[in-house]
């Protein structure tokens, strides 16, 4: 299911029950900022999210800045958070700059991701995807 976007570069769609934010190309520092805000407004409605970011060529301190914020507000929310497709240039240029995304699982790909976000979210208590039932 697409949820939408507001970007020409950024997909939004949900991925057996996780939000994938799919980012396909580089992101001024305005859009950035609106990304993040977005999504965490979107994070609500699933289990987990996944910051795809196998678009990017570059991911400067303000964008991985950016990737920490959102991965923490969704954890605040008592979401899994992920990031998942950085490619090998851009991990190089991360080593080599000290840029870190400190406590966030980072996975190959997208696959991957939601592999892994199934494992983790059968081992927690369920926060997000029975809200519903609770209401």
């Amino acid at each position: 299911m697409r949820i939408g976007s507001w970007f020409p570069d950024v997909l939004f769609f949900e991925e057996r029950g996780f939000l994938v934010v799919s980012v396909q190309a580089p992101l001024s520092d305005d859009q950035w900022r609106m990304l993040c805000t977005r999504a965490a407004a979107h994070a609500g409605h699933g289990c987990g999210i996944i910051l795809d970011l196998n678009g990017l060529d570059v991911l400067d301190a303000f964008s991985a800045s950016m990737v920490r914020e959102l991965c923490t507000a969704a954890r605040a929310h008592g979401l899994l958070a992920v990031v998942s497709g950085i490619p090998l240039s851009v991990s190089v240029s991360m080593i080599i700059r000290d840029l870190r995304i400190p406590d966030v699982p980072i996975l190959g790909n997208l696959a991957e991701a939601v592999h892994y976000l199934q494992s983790h979210a059968s081992h927690r208590p369920p926060i997000c995807c029975d809200r519903d039932q609770h209401a």
